[in-house]
C-alpha cells in the first residue's frame, strides 16, 4: 500500500464522505445547487471553527512572546550612586512599575525597571536633580532564558530572581564581540 493510497483511506476518504452528505442533503432540502454550496460552506466553516480560534490562540502566543523578547518598556541604567539612593529616585517617579537591582559596585548600582510607558526624559532629570549621574541608560532586551522562565513558570517572582541570576556582571563581560561565551 503507497502513502497516497493511505491518505486517501485515512483523511481524504472521510471528508469527501461528509462533503458528499452534506451536500445531498441540502440538494435534497432545497432543490438548488447553489444554495446547496452555501449551505455546504456554511457547514465546513463551522466544522473548521475550533482549528481557527486555536490559530487565533497561537498567534496571540506569538505575539506575546515577541513582545517579551523585545521587552517594551523596560529599561537597564546604572547611575552613580548607592542602590539606596537609586531607588528612592525610582521610586519617585510615576510611571516606574517594578526596579529589581542587577549589581553593584562602590559607587554605583545598576537596575533594570519596567515602566508603563517612555520615561527615560523624566528618569533622566529625576536622577540630575538628585545630583546622582546616569552613567548608562538603554532599553532592555528580555533573553531567551527570561522569555522560557516567564513562559514555563507561573510565578513572576521566581522568574525574575532567575532571570536576575543570568544577568551577572561576570556573565556579560565573559560574552566576546561575536557573542560567544
Amino acid at each position: 500500500m503507497s502513502l497516497l493510497s493511505i491518505l486517501e483511506t485515512i483523511l481524504i476518504g472521510p471528508l469527501k464522505l461528509v462533503f458528499e452528505m452534506v451536500f445531498t442533503l441540502s440538494y435534497q432540502l432545497t432543490g438548488n445547487p447553489g444554495l446547496s454550496i452555501v449551505f455546504l460552506s456554511l457547514v465546513m466553516n463551522l466544522l473548521v471553527l475550533p482549528l481557527y480560534k486555536r490559530a487565533d490562540a497561537m498567534q496571540e502566543r506569538a505575539r506575546d512572546v515577541e513582545a517579551k523578547l523585545s521587552a517594551g518598556g523596560s529599561l537597564e541604567l546604572t547611575a552613580k550612586a548607592s542602590p539606596a539612593q537609586a531607588e528612592a529616585v525610582l521610586s519617585s517617579l510615576a510611571g516606574v512599575k517594578s526596579q529589581t537591582l542587577l549589581g553593584q559596585t562602590e559607587d554605583t548600582a545598576r537596575f533594570s525597571i519596567t515602566t508603563d510607558g517612555d520615561i527615560r526624559e523624566p528618569l533622566f532629570y529625576a536622577f540630575a536633580e538628585s545630583h546622582l549621574p546616569l552613567l548608562e541608560l538603554r532599553p532592555r532586551k528580555a533573553s531567551l532564558e527570561e522569555v522560557f522562565l516567564d513562559l514555563t513558570d507561573e510565578d513572576d517572582a521566581v522568574a525574575a530572581q532567575a532571570a536576575a541570576l543570568f544577568q551577572t556582571p561576570e556573565r556579560e563581560e565573559a560574552v566576546h564581540d561575536d557573542g560567544r561565551l
